[in-house]
Formats: C-alpha cells, sequence, structure tokens
C-alpha cells in the first residue's frame, strides 16, 4: 500500500520490500564470499544452485510487490507490467521481466507436464529477450545480472521499482484526467 502526499509517495511495501532483499542480499553476499574462498570450483559443490534459489526468493518477493501494489490504481495488470524502466538489452518493461522469473522459479519444475502452455512459451521468450535462455546454467542470476549491471544484489532493484510505481500513479493520473474530459454517452 501506498499513500501519496504533497511531495512523495509513501511506501509501505515497498519499505518492507528493501528489508526483505538486504536479507536475501546478505544470502547472495555469503554464497559469493564462500564461492571465492572455500572451493576450488565453486559450481560443483552447488553454491552457485544455492544462489539461483535465492534470486528465486528475491524475484518472487518483488513481484509479490508488483501484485500488492498496482491493484491499488485502476490500472490493470497488463497495463501495469509494461510500465516503468525497460531493460536495455530486451527493450521490455523491467517490471514485466521481474515477473517472468519469478513465474519460471515458481513454476518451472511443472513445465514438464504442459511444455508448451502459453505461459512457458511468454517467460521463455522473456528469458530469450533478456540473453538468459531458459536452460543455460544459472538463468536467474544471469537476469538479476541484467536488470542490475552486474550488481547481483536485489538492493538495486528497488530504484527500479520506486520508478516504476511512479509511473503506475502517473499513468492511473492521465487515465482518470482523460476519462473526466470525456463528455456522458
Amino acid at each position: 500500500m501506498f499513500l501519496i502526499g504533497k511531495d512523495r509517495v509513501h511506501d509501505i511495501d515497498l519499505r518492507l520490500l528493501s528489508d526483505l532483499v538486504a536479507v536475501i542480499d546478505k544470502q547472495l553476499e555469503l554464497v559469493e564470499e564462500q564461492a571465492q574462498g572455500r572451493w576450488e570450483d565453486a559450481d560443483m559443490s552447488g553454491e552457485f544452485d544455492w544462489a539461483e534459489h535465492v534470486a528465486g526468493l528475491g524475484f518472487t518477493s518483488c513481484q509479490t510487490y508488483l501484485a500488492a501494489t498496482y491493484p491499488f490504481t485502476r490500472i490493470t495488470k497488463p497495463e501495469a507490467l509494461n510500465l516503468g524502466p525497460i531493460e536495455s538489452k530486451s527493450k521490455r518493461p523491467v517490471v514485466s521481466v521481474i515477473n517472468a522469473a519469478a513465474n519460471f522459479w515458481k513454476h518451472n519444475p511443472e513445465w514438464s507436464l504442459q511444455p508448451e502452455a502459453r505461459r512457458v512459451t511468454i517467460i521463455k521468450e522473456a528469458f530469450d529477450d533478456v540473453g538468459y535462455p531458459v536452460d543455460c546454467d544459472y538463468p536467474l542470476t544471469g537476469i538479476l545480472a541484467e536488470l542490475t549491471g552486474g550488481a547481483i544484489r536485489f538492493r538495486a532493484i528497488i530504484p527500479l521499482l520506486d520508478e516504476w510505481r511512479d509511473a503506475l500513479i502517473n499513468e492511473e493520473a492521465q487515465q482518470a484526467a482523460h476519462s473526466d474530459a470525456e463528455p456522458p454517452p
């Protein structure tokens, strides 16, 4: 939930997400430290698999923020996922990439049941566009690196979500102004 003040937005859910991603980022930092110092071959040790799971949790947390935010406006989910900053390589809105990454992490294990389902195709296309196909090694951390300019930390996504929320608010205001300007039928 967010409240629009005189000159700022008070976003309770984004603050909560910021606190949560601090914990998630701490896990990513721990994996990175362990991979660099403890193992000769960190890939073989499973450290990167752990990072992939942590990244899935991070994307799902971000998706929960999206789902908690857009309903407070009159913007539909498809419209909301087309707003905000654009990922440079894919030219897709960042939030649509986040949504695809979260859905991949949540639903990938059941893809073998319906490999040609529309949602599977949509997710695969998003990953391909960003440059990390779902069948590559560690696609979620790859997507995170792409969205954050290599930071591989979810705290770098918070400003992008802040920008998205502001775009959502502006879009709602524009739609309201447009509907108020139309004469009744």
